[in-house]
């Protein structure tokens, strides 16, 4: 017996902001992953508030996979990352931040996520964003090499 419904969906989401929350002169690069989909943005340096203003749009896909028993979902983790760039060339992660997509399912509005970043310093990078789920397909019974996907046997 199939236990699992999927639903092909469509993860649209802007990237507004980071707030630095204090002054740092380096240039500052983000990055996403999510399965096997990837993106970064261009370089950019704060502005006079501290922040680095993005306003860059992603479109991801997403195969949900709801528990037909219980209604749970299945996790699916947009991994983001804030890399910041040193005079010798160097590169050093400055905030990392991972959201589950499942938190904006069945959602009809755009929902707007203001986060800090994990960093291991005492003021923390704020992340704003947006975020929308939107199904492509309608539901579907999962199986066979559904069931190979990274959600069922675990990210490496």
């Amino acid at each position: 017996m199939i236990k699992w419904t999927k639903v092909k969906c469509s993860l649209l989401w802007t990237l507004i902001k980071i707030d630095l929350r204090q002054q740092v002169d380096s240039e500052f690069q983000f990055s996403w992953s999510r399965g096997d989909n990837k993106g970064e943005t261009d370089m950019i340096k704060p502005n006079g508030n501290n922040e680095l203003v993005f306003n860059s749009n992603f479109e991801v896909p997403c195969t949900m996979f709801i528990n037909k028993a219980d209604g749970t979902l299945r996790p699916k983790k947009l991994k983001l990352t804030l890399k910041r760039f040193l005079p010798d060339d160097k590169q050093k992660i400055f905030g990392k931040l991972t959201i589950d997509a499942c938190d904006f399912f069945g959602k009809k509005e755009v929902s707007k996520v203001t986060k800090e970043m994990e960093s291991g310093r005492g003021t923390p990078p704020v992340l704003e964003a947006s975020f929308l789920l939107h199904p492509i397909s309608d539901a579907a019974d999962a199986g066979g090499s559904d069931l190979n996907e990274v959600s069922f046997i675990g990210e490496s």
